[in-house]
């Protein structure tokens, strides 16, 4: 009898253990869930959300994840639109977004294949030149969609224009931009929200960052009081407060395998790498950050960078930045990029970081030894009696 009621107690405080671990990944993927979407749930964008195809880059083929994750691109071996194309699909978008006499008698000033050396992503560059118009139209070289302007003041001076003063009102126009031109947002955007930034006036930034679980994938930014250019991975629009209308718009989004969730070195041992790797006297480490991001030192089979998960460290060397790249799976040192002069460093140091899987695995070691113990101070008491 004693036996009989020593194992329900066991068997129950395993059943408990069991539940706390459940509910512990239930709430804990709840609150991943929210904190990757809750702000985007919160605005006028809900509803393009994935609400048609958006256009990308894809790579999810091309990753590698022996011996080291990495991605190997092969996009330059597809057949690229022509110039006469790309040229069409640029001025089908002036004419959806301005009026006739700003586009009319406009000529092609040049039109480029950008450097595959320096980009993993084939993408055409034209430059639009007439007597009222001054812009630049980037185009994706594999299927002719529009991922970027720049349209000059001069421009929009002269069209219907009507001044805003809102954050709420620059949402307003980037949706209606953005829905104008059938684009949606992935559904793993990172809403970063409207910004007037301290070193440009009179505009607002409406913003979305890639995130894939807690890397962000694009070029390093070290200051997030800076813009990010409109060729950086992400969106990103533009709304002039003076003329009411977005005069800058980038899109570039790269679709990639799932990053592993183990197997990354720490930040600290990233670091001690990078400094090895150089002969710096007295460096001083300002932040280190996981980006998912070209590496320019390691070339993909058709020529391009390769994309990697990098520990990417900003380190002051005698008022010089440098910037040093270790492979986060690997610990391979990469690359090093050096500027004359300090610019504004502004990052908070990040940890190797997959919330809702580390607590829950932590729960499930605590949930494991509350039934051992349970099980023990029960055994222990049956002894007793």
């Amino acid at each position: 009898m004693k036996n009989t009621s020593l194992r329900t107690r066991v068997l129950s405080g395993i059943i408990i253990g069991i539940i706390i671990g459940i509910s512990s990944f239930i709430v804990t993927s709840t609150i991943s869930n929210q904190q990757s979407d809750s702000s985007m749930n919160a605005t006028i964008f809900l509803d393009i959300v994935e609400s048609s195809d958006y256009p990308a880059f894809d790579m999810e083929e091309m990753t590698i994840y022996e011996p080291s994750y990495h991605i190997d691109s092969n996009l330059w071996n597809q057949p690229l639109i022509p110039r006469r194309q790309a040229i069409q699909s640029a001025m089908r978008f002036l004419r959806a977004n301005l009026d006739e006499f700003v586009w009319e008698n406009a000529t092609i000033s040049f039109c480029i294949l950008v450097d595959k050396q320096y980009s993993t992503r084939p993408i055409w560059t034209i430059l639009i030149d007439g007597p009222f118009l001054f812009t630049s139209v980037r185009v994706n070289a594999i299927t002719g969609e529009i991922i970027g302007w720049n349209l000059s003041s001069a421009s929009i001076s002269i069209s219907n224009s009507t001044p805003i003063d809102s954050y709420t009102e620059a949402e307003e126009i980037a949706y209606e931009f953005l829905k104008l031109n059938n684009y949606s947002i992935p559904s793993n955007a990172k809403y970063v929200g409207v910004k007037q930034y301290p070193y440009v006036s009179d505009d607002f930034y409406v913003e979305f960052q890639h995130f894939e679980e807690t890397i962000c994938v694009g070029s390093p930014r070290f200051n997030p009081d800076i813009p990010i250019s409109y060729d950086n991975e992400g969106i990103i629009l533009r709304v002039s407060e003076s003329f009411g209308q977005v005069t800058q718009f980038g899109y570039l989004w790269t679709v990639v395998g799932d990053i592993p969730k183990s197997g990354m070195i720490s930040r600290g041992y990233a670091e001690s790498i990078a400094l090895d790797n150089r002969s710096y006297t007295n460096p001083i480490i300002l932040g280190s950050r996981l980006y998912l991001t070209e590496v320019k030192s390691r070339l993909s089979s058709d020529g391009s960078p390769q994309l990697r998960v990098s520990w990417v460290i900003a380190v002051n060397v005698s008022n010089n930045l440098r910037v040093l790249w270790v492979d986060a799976f690997s610990g391979e040192f990469l690359q090093e990029m050096r500027t004359n002069g300090m610019p504004d460093i502004n990052w908070e140091t990040q940890e190797v970081v997959f919330p809702s899987y580390s607590v829950v695995a932590f729960a499930l070691v605590l949930s494991t030894m509350a039934a051992s113990v349970i099980w023990y101070s029960l055994r222990r008491r049956t002894y007793l009696e």
